[in-house]
């Protein structure tokens, strides 16, 4: 009986086998449509043997889902060098992402030295500067837009602390000329102060900057000689390339200062005197953001009024353009600006989500007020978000990313940054029906007129 199975358990072998056969997964003169629907049926996806393809695996053997910045950026835009016109990142809370990455790095390590790998990584942690110690307590706190802010403190001793420079360098790509880096929060004024005076050391007081400091950017590199052609940043050889082809300048900062309406429970006359101190900074472009937020309620609506309106008080007294956040509360916000701001006075609706009707009646009444949008645009769901790009006039479009938050696609999910900046603009362009560098150019006139940067 045993040995009677034993020959059945053969026939069926060679049968299966057999390519011929019906009980075959796979006959090896399956056409390739029949071979790729069943791979697809398996989950198993075919390999990609053209290095050039996009969205697939590349000469790395990682699928797209596993890419990096500096892979989706050379997919999608080539050398950085193929970008000729340049941008500001004028929404974006550095000190936040700092803090963002440093953490993660921390528990990056953590994990590596509990499997036994220690903590180097794939690269050394960056020696201990000055610049780390401000990074670590610029750090400290960040706001998200989704509730109320939490002061940090998980320590970041020992961890590959993360810089101003670091940060350039491994996560962005292409002619970023500026950022305007926002401080919203009691907490954060000193340490963005502090980065400040770290990124421009020369630029400590309002006599040594002079008007040549506020109008200077930092030059874009010399082009590579592969700066016309596309580097395959999927394989290893090529991101190294890639970093060899392309010194990153270090965009030049500047920074607003203000209290966010979640804080406007905080509102006294010390938050007042410290950010009438920070805004003597010669760096310091704007007063913001503050505003209103009916979304979360972080603080009573009478609460979060007072404290915009005395915001604007303080933004006339100094001259300085104002950033404005609005969430669920287009009337008020517009009611207080009219009764308050003169009509020719800057304003940058930062991180706009109000609908297109809000936008045509801001810009109508306030013929300098701009809107800025973010990664938002690029979501499936932001129809009408996209609907106010539309509707925004060609020469008030800002760009900012609101970083670490609001990353677009296909970085949703992850810590924004600066070099996400040419992904949200390809999408604002085709919205516009212009060419992405045409669309750069104009945004970067726009910020010119706005910031003087």
């Amino acid at each position: 009986m045993r040995g009677w199975i034993s020959s059945l358990r053969v026939v069926f072998r060679n049968l299966t086998q057999s390519s011929s056969s019906p009980y075959c997964k796979m006959s090896t003169t399956a056409t390739p449509t029949q071979t790729n629907a069943a791979n697809t049926a398996n989950k198993k996806p075919q390999p990609n043997n053209n290095k050039n393809t996009k969205g697939q695996s590349g000469g790395s053997g990682k699928s797209k889902k596993h890419w990096g910045y500096f892979e989706y950026f050379a997919d999608k835009f080539g050398a950085p060098g193929n970008l000729k016109n340049e941008f500001v990142d004028t929404h974006v809370h550095i000190d936040a992402i700092l803090y963002r990455l440093t953490t993660e790095g921390m528990r990056h390590n953590a994990k590596l030295a509990a499997k036994g790998c220690g903590c180097g990584g794939d690269e050394p942690a960056p020696a201990a500067t000055a610049e780390t110690g401000a990074a670590s307590a610029a750090a400290s706190t960040e706001a998200a837009p989704e509730a109320s802010s939490e002061t940090k403190t998980e320590s970041t001793e020992a961890s590959p602390m993360w810089t101003w420079p670091r940060l350039v360098q491994e996560h962005i790509r292409g002619p970023c000329a500026a950022v305007v880096t926002v401080s919203c929060e009691p907490a954060t004024h000193r340490e963005v102060l502090r980065l400040l005076n770290l990124a421009h050391p020369s630029e400590g007081s309002e006599a040594a900057a002079g008007e040549e400091a506020k109008t200077a950017t930092t030059t874009t590199a010399t082009a590579s000689p592969e700066s016309d052609t596309k580097l395959d940043a999927t394989t290893h050889e090529g991101k190294v390339q890639l970093l060899k082809a392309y010194q990153q300048p270090i965009p030049a900062m500047w920074a607003a200062f203000g209290l966010h309406p979640h804080e406007a429970k905080h509102w006294n006359a010390e938050q007042e005197a410290e950010i009438r101190e920070a805004l003597k900074h010669p760096r310091a472009v704007a007063l913001g953001e503050c505003g209103l937020d009916y979304y979360y309620m972080n603080s009573p609506k009478e609460v979060q009024q007072q404290a915009l309106i005395q915001q604007l008080q303080i933004a006339l007294e100094i001259k300085k353009p104002i950033v404005i956040h609005a969430r669920d509360a287009d009337d008020d916000i517009f009611e207080i600006l009219k009764a308050h701001v003169p009509k020719d006075w800057k304003l940058h609706f930062h991180c706009n989500t109000s609908p297109a009707a809000q936008v045509k009646r801001v810009t109508e009444y306030f013929p300098n007020a701009y809107f800025g949008y973010t990664g938002v645009i690029t979501y499936p769901t932001a129809e009408e978000v996209r609907g106010a790009v539309a509707a925004t006039p060609f020469n008030r479009l800002l760009l900012e990313t609101d970083g670490p938050f609001m990353a677009p696609l296909p970085f949703r999910g992850r810590t924004a940054t600066s070099g996400h900046i040419p992904f949200t603009a390809e999408v604002m362009a085709q919205i516009h029906n212009v060419s992405l560098e045409e669309l750069l150019a104009q945004v970067r006139a726009n910020t010119r007129e706005f910031y003087g940067i």
